[in-house]
């Protein structure tokens, strides 16, 4: 069926509609090969809820993915800690990506041959994009006379928790920092900028997302991580594949994974501004948070679902 033509496909949520486009694209109408999806999501203000870190409606879209199996990427500002714990939590095991795209982990029981660079680490295979973390920090140590911060790293978890609403566990897990830092800003929009060039000048990079600014190598980003991760799943199964990425709009460290994906859903946020993704195609939620998520998710795999029973 031609892409101009073709019907949405059936769906649990009326309120939310693929259009023929999207679902031509998705399904490579015309193609004799049905290709095989990866979602890529942020975690904050997506799948979880930005105020109660729960993901609600979302974990059974979720499960139903994994049934499907369609894996999901948590792709996050989050630590390797934090993710492993919510990965535990919603009894998730696929691979994901950490810190903005500083890291990759792909647990060592789900891929036979990913290059030897990949490093050996605690059950995964790893693949780091950053620069060392010490040298990261010592770069901000050397900013700290000029310019009014505080470094996540550097605050206790009491003061964490106070900030963020973090249960105890989980702040002491998001100071297990390996990669990047986030930074509370204390200074001026100009001195900001100033910053943003001096970290420039070191191939450092500044993310505004959440709460904090994000600080992190200038050539590790999501985006990148994305394409990296994608070519092992190609590699794995051999197929033509589809991505789709999931970010909010509450900073700009979504932006590249949205704009490297064959779909970007953008999720809402108390924020303002929208994540730039170029060209790439773009279903917009219309709930914020995970039941914005699960919303669009479910049309998706209402859409998935019917191509493998057609076969």
């Amino acid at each position: 069926m031609r892409a101009d033509t073709a019907e949405p496909m059936p769906r649990r949520d009326a309120c939310v509609s693929i259009q023929p486009d999207i679902a031509a694209l998705l399904l490579c109408e015309g193609s004799p090969v049905r290709p095989k999806w990866i979602v890529f999501s942020d975690v904050d203000g997506t799948l979880i809820d930005y105020h109660t870190y729960e993901p609600g409606p979302a974990l059974p879209v979720l499960q139903r993915l994994e049934g499907l199996g369609v894996p999901v990427v948590f792709t996050t500002s989050k630590t390797r800690a934090e993710v492993e714990s919510l990965r535990h939590s919603l009894g998730i095991d696929t691979p994901f990506i950490v810190e903005n795209g500083a890291a990759i982990f792909v647990p060592e029981s789900q891929f036979d041959d990913v290059p030897e660079h990949w490093e050996r680490r605690q059950g995964y295979r790893a693949l780091t994009l950053s620069m060392p973390y010490g040298e990261l920090r010592a770069v901000l140590g050397s900013l700290r006379a000029r310019f009014r911060f505080e470094s996540l790293s550097d605050m206790s978890v009491a003061r964490l928790v106070n900030l963020t609403g973090l249960a105890e566990r989980d702040a002491a897990n998001a100071l297990r920092r390996e990669f990047g830092e986030p930074v509370l800003w204390r200074d001026s929009v100009d001195a900001l900028s100033r910053f943003t060039s001096e970290l420039a000048a070191r191939d450092l990079a500044v993310d505004s997302g959440g709460r904090f600014l994000h600080v992190r190598a200038a050539n590790a980003d999501k985006g990148s991580a994305l394409k990296l991760l994608c070519a092992e799943y190609q590699n794995l199964w051999r197929s033509v594949t589809r991505v789709i990425a999931l970010g909010d709009g509450d900073g700009d460290n979504d932006s590249s994974m949205l704009a490297a994906a064959d779909l970007a859903v953008t999720i809402p946020s108390p924020s303002p501004d929208s994540p730039s993704i170029g060209e790439t195609p773009r279903i917009a939620a219309d709930r914020e948070g995970p039941e914005g998520w699960s919303r669009v998710m479910t049309a998706l795999a209402d859409l998935y679902e019917a191509s493998v029973a057609r076969g």
